[in-house]
């Protein structure tokens, strides 16, 4: 492991319980379900820069659905961690990749396409070892198992990592990785803000906690990573937290 990593992970952020194991989790796929800034994309994209330098010439696509997501959400963190790592990475723009100084490649671009001829035109042809995609909700679930297709770069690990939010018990995400992880080759992990809490600052917690406080009916998936349905609008019968009259829903 390079000094610059080992630096990272003693001074800079500090890794705890199941995100610990997950950042260095080998599963071929894996999601990482998580609550409101519980650190699951940055956390994500520190496991693409660990394998980046732990396997010189590897190839990784970190991505979301959308371009302009990805552009804009995506690649300025992790343009941030690979600098604050002390990693230089180089953007080509024609090729839509990052090259690493070890010959490792991180394509970053979203996968929605134009038109419906063109689904998978944009990964297809790519040799990948791995592949990171954000906020996995918005993906449709073809796209997904098109992109497990493209895991084919040898000599490297294979692995597809998925960050959702916490997704509806009836959603393709939760058959997929159910939560007894019963399923080969697939490990499911939830994580709250509470396993982010140490990288926090408190007041962060303070105000998310009053925001959604026990009985909320977003508490759940919001600060402990809970499944369930994402809850939106106006109650019917009126507030389920009389302190929350606004945000309080059904």
């Amino acid at each position: 492991m390079s000094a610059a990593l080992a630096g990272v992970d003693e001074h800079r952020m500090v890794w705890i319980g199941h995100v610990a194991d997950f950042l260095v989790d080998e599963t071929e796929q894996i999601d990482l379900e998580g609550a409101i800034r519980s650190g699951k994309t940055t956390v994500a994209l520190r496991k693409v820069l660990r394998s980046c330098l732990t396997h010189p010439g590897i190839h990784w696509l970190i991505c979301r659905y959308s371009d302009g997501d990805t552009s804009s959400k995506l690649r300025p963190v992790f343009e941030h961690l690979a600098y604050q790592m002390g990693v230089p990475v180089e953007w080509h723009h024609d090729e839509q990749l990052y090259k690493l100084p070890n010959e490792s490649w991180v394509y970053a671009f979203g996968l929605k396409a134009q038109t419906l001829a063109e689904r998978y035109a944009k990964f297809r042809g790519l040799t990948l070892a791995s592949i990171y995609n954000d906020q996995t909700e918005e993906l449709p679930f073809d796209i997904y198992q098109e992109l497990i297709g493209r895991l084919s770069q040898q000599g490297h690990p294979q692995q597809i990592v998925l960050t959702p939010n916490p997704m509806e018990e009836d959603s393709w995400i939760a058959d997929e990785f159910p939560e007894d992880n019963h399923i080969r080759h697939r490990t499911y992990y939830r994580v709250s803000i509470y396993d982010n809490a140490h990288n926090l600052d408190a007041a962060t917690v303070e105000r998310l906690e009053r925001v959604y406080p026990p009985g909320h009916v977003k508490h759940k998936p919001m600060l402990l990573g809970i499944r369930g349905p994402n809850v939106t609008g106006r109650p019917v019968y009126g507030p389920l937290n009389p302190h929350m009259p606004e945000t309080a829903a059904f």
